[in-house]
């Protein structure tokens, strides 16, 4: 099994591989709402048919540059709208698949097609010949031996296995406690960017994060690329363990080594910065931020919108990732509009800042109580009227003296 995406550099490579292996391609458009809903369904089933089938064919993702490139060639591109996924064989359609664009039913579709076949288990099948008595005699006393400790030893590899299995699910979700380092900040930036009054979408959520990595890259050499082909790179790059077969990205020794498109370049600004330059390093912290959400961003959207399947994420009940997510889940229930990233933040303990629009109307809500306070209070003042100050105190404190001393006056 090969995996390639093709654009306009290897098409002409790929229009020869096709001539020796069947094809399962998917034209897709890096701008397509339903292409990008469809991305992690094909990178798993990818995944999926490397781990558990037996196939030679060749699973593909061709993009519209790649498309007007084969066109010039025998390979099938003429598409009439995307995603379109096919069957090749010798560069002509033999089959289409119509049906969902989910991990499951495409390699249903694989099977009953005989592309892909499943992986054979244990070794192979013995000969069922006549056992002789002294063979059958070994086997029981084998079995004899094993009797006393055969049920521990299968409970111990049973959970053995159990655990093997947690660990590799709990490996692959996305922990939120593990990756506050970076997230969090990352969730800050994108909160200030935008109006606090504006419910972030996940496609701002990427626009926002490739805007940021991009920021510290240039062109590679005189070669202009259009802005939406490498937007779809660093959507594609910095998701592959390997660039030995994506041509389309490379390793940038600038920025960590990390995954980039070929046609971008580290800006050489960034490098050795100094204590003073201290908006460079921001941007430069808000770049690697970016990448690694562009890295996890898929994994992040599943479990934002999979809250059904929480009880199979988790492995124990101490698992500070679960406290996490139990505290988000009670977060997004109480919301009014659906706000995941808003959600996420208030679990790690951010508050977000009061909007002008917010402050406007607590401001006129309490002017308004205000002036009913000081209503209820002229009136009550204007019925029962509160008699003079200092003054007036010692002129009845006068009065009393007066008439006590005349009554004094008269018993006399």
């Amino acid at each position: 099994m090969k995996i390639v995406y093709v654009k306009d550099t290897n098409a002409l490579e790929f229009d020869k591989q096709n001539k020796q292996n069947i094809v399962f391609a998917k034209y897709f458009s890096p701008g397509c709402p339903a292409c990008i809903a469809m991305e992690s369904e094909w990178d798993d089933m990818c995944k999926d048919i490397d781990d558990k089938y037996n196939t030679d064919l060749i699973l593909a993702q061709i993009d519209p540059t790649g498309m007007s490139k084969l066109e010039k060639t025998a390979t099938y591109s003429d598409v009439d709208y995307v995603p379109s996924i096919v069957i090749l064989k010798n560069g002509k359609k033999i089959a289409e698949y119509d049906g969902p664009k989910n991990k499951d039913n495409m390699i249903e579709f694989l099977l009953k097609g005989g592309y892909v076949k499943h992986k054979m288990k244990g070794g192979s099948k013995k000969s069922k010949g006549r056992k002789s008595k002294s063979n059958r005699g070994k086997r029981k006393n084998t079995r004899r031996n094993r009797r006393g400790s055969g049920a521990s030893m299968s409970k111990a590899s049973i959970n053995k296995n159990k655990k093997s299995t947690v660990d590799k699910r709990d490996k692959d979700d996305f922990n939120f406690v593990e990756n506050k380092r970076w997230f969090k900040p990352f969730l800050v930036a994108l909160n200030n960017y935008f109006d606090t009054s504006h419910t972030i979408t996940y496609m701002e959520t990427q626009d926002f994060a490739i805007r940021n990595v991009d920021k510290v890259f240039r062109p590679k050499g005189f070669v202009t690329t259009p802005a939406w082909e490498y937007r779809a790179d660093w959507i594609e790059c910095p998701r592959k363990q390997s660039i030995e077969l994506n041509s389309n990205c490379r390793e940038s020794r600038g920025f960590g080594n990390r995954h980039v498109p070929n046609s971008r370049k580290f800006n050489p600004k960034y490098n050795n910065l100094k204590s003073g330059d201290v908006r460079l390093k921001n941007d430069l912290k808000l770049a690697k931020d970016s990448y690694e959400y562009l890295k996890y961003m898929k994994e992040i959207d599943i479990i934002v919108r999979t809250p059904s399947s929480d009880y199979t994420r988790f492995s124990s009940e101490g698992d500070e990732n679960k406290k996490f997510m139990e505290n988000m889940r009670e977060i997004q229930s109480g919301q009014d509009i659906e706000d995941p990233y808003t959600a996420i933040l208030e679990t790690y303990g951010y508050d977000k800042p009061v909007s002008i629009e917010e402050l406007k109307q607590v401001h006129q809500e309490t002017k308004k109580l205000m002036d009913e306070t000081h209503g209820m209070i002229d009136e009550r003042l204007s019925k029962e009227p509160i008699s003079g100050g200092k003054k007036s105190r010692r002129k009845r404190g006068r009065k009393r003296k007066l008439s006590r001393r005349r009554k004094l006056s008269r018993k006399h």
